[in-house]
């Protein structure tokens, strides 16, 4: 059975790839509406043109620097979900490893410790035998 952690680190990386793959609607420096997905636009950012264009125009940094946090949290969801999901399997798997005793040793204990006697082990021992 999956733990919560795994649960959410599979939900925090579907996230991550939704928002890199959906695209966002924005405009152009004319005003004219445009449709361009998060890791194509901070390439455009990055880029000598996108530099240049953000040193003069102030609305084309404004736009460039809301893309890289966009990217940073999509790329920060992914990591995080990530960790979450290895970490949850981990836990899942160390509770896995760890077992109960079984009733046989229980019984054995008890009688170790003079909880019972002889005869209450026996006829115990043969109920569960």
């Amino acid at each position: 059975m999956a733990s919560t952690y795994t649960w959410f680190g599979i939900l925090l990386i579907l996230l991550a790839i939704v928002g890199y793959v959906t695209p966002v609607n924005d405009t152009d420096t004319l005003g004219n509406p445009i449709t361009i997905k998060i890791q194509n636009a901070v390439k455009e950012c990055d880029s000598p043109m996108g530099q240049m264009g953000q040193a003069y125009r102030s609305d084309v940094a404004q736009s460039c620097s809301e893309y890289t946090l966009m990217v940073l949290g999509i790329y920060g969801s992914g990591l995080l979900g990530i960790i979450l999901l290895i970490g949850g399997a981990s836990i899942s798997e160390k509770l896995k490893e760890k077992k109960d005793p079984n009733s046989l040793e229980l019984l054995k204990e008890r009688y170790a410790k003079g909880e019972i006697t002889k005869e209450e082990f026996d006829k115990i021992k043969e109920d569960l035998e």
